[in-house]
């Protein structure tokens, strides 16, 4: 495999993005880490009909530091987010249907909203699965909501989301 990045005018990384069509779920699995491993940003689906299928809300793929309900240890963040919600990693997720209060930084702002846990996998429950929750935004500011959706148009135009500290 050649390298997936183009290098942009500011010396950044364009990141490239792949879907992954596989009905086997292990497969699936090896074939995205594989290519994470290349630099890919990967998407999978189980089936060529549902990979025609247009989403309703673009996710990214991020890494944002986030607290929820105010009690931050250090191992909190947003890693997927979306016009209408974000999965946070945790090792402490909320049950399913409760409310919860996150605030993350994004571009030098503190957004804070009300979400609702819409599904929830704790640690070692699911080898292939980060622990957190997906989680629906109830409440957010219309200001925090243009910004969102400003960083992922941004996201999908310069390919470098966000990542972890180096």
């Amino acid at each position: 495999m050649g390298e997936p990045a183009d290098v942009t005018e500011t010396g950044q990384k364009k990141k490239k993005f792949v879907m992954v069509v596989d009905g086997n779920p292990k497969d699936a699995l090896t074939t995205s880490m594989i290519l994470q491993n290349f630099g890919y940003s990967v998407t999978t689906v189980k089936s060529a009909e549902e990979a025609r299928t247009p989403r309703k809300n673009v996710r990214v793929s991020t890494y944002l530091k986030a607290s929820v309900n105010g009690t931050g240890t250090g191992a909190e963040f947003v890693t997927v987010i979306s016009e209408q919600g974000m999965f946070v990693k945790t090792l402490h997720p909320g049950p399913l249907g409760s409310k919860q209060t996150v605030s993350f930084s994004l571009k030098k702002k503190i957004i804070w909203v009300e979400a609702m846990v819409l599904y929830a996998y704790g640690f070692g429950e699911d080898s292939a699965k980060d622990p957190g929750m997906g989680m629906k935004f109830m409440s957010i500011e219309p200001v925090d909501l243009a910004l969102i959706q400003t960083y992922i148009q941004e996201s999908f135009s310069a390919g470098t989301p966000e990542g972890p500290p180096r």
